[in-house]
């Protein structure tokens, strides 16, 4: 789906998504977020969807992460290898300067991302290299 035409036919479509989305928790039906979306970009597009689940989905921050985590793996079907941390499970780990658990927007402040055994440090990864 692309999002064509003019801005107020754009905003009718997202608040219908919303509405949707906003029903569907309410129902009690099971949320899986995802990274195949057609209209957003890759990479911070995750995390603004975890605080669109939030602000327009009416989802608890904590609802929100298992949303992104252990309910997408087990969607999956993945749920006994990946998707919490736990012992023998694998995880990547990110490391956020705040809790998102308190307020969804902390986990844009990503500062340190363990993927495979290996640690990469946000602020070494933005330093000007050696001359």
């Amino acid at each position: 789906m692309r999002l064509r035409g003019d801005l107020e036919t754009s905003r009718r479509l997202v608040q219908d998504m919303a509405s949707t989305l906003r029903r569907v928790v309410e129902a009690g039906g099971v949320v899986v977020m995802g990274t195949d979306s057609p209209i957003n970009p890759q990479g911070l597009s995750l995390i603004t969807e975890m605080e669109a689940l939030v602000r327009y989905g009416g989802m608890s921050t904590i609802d929100a992460m298992r949303a992104t985590t252990s309910i997408s793996a087990a969607a999956m079907g993945y749920g006994r290898e990946f998707g919490s941390v736990r012992p023998g499970m694998l995880a990547d780990l990110v490391v956020f300067g705040a809790n998102p658990l308190e307020n969804i927007r902390a986990a844009r402040d990503v500062r340190t991302v363990v993927k495979n055994g290996r640690v990469f440090q946000l602020d070494l990864l933005l330093q000007e290299p050696a001359s």
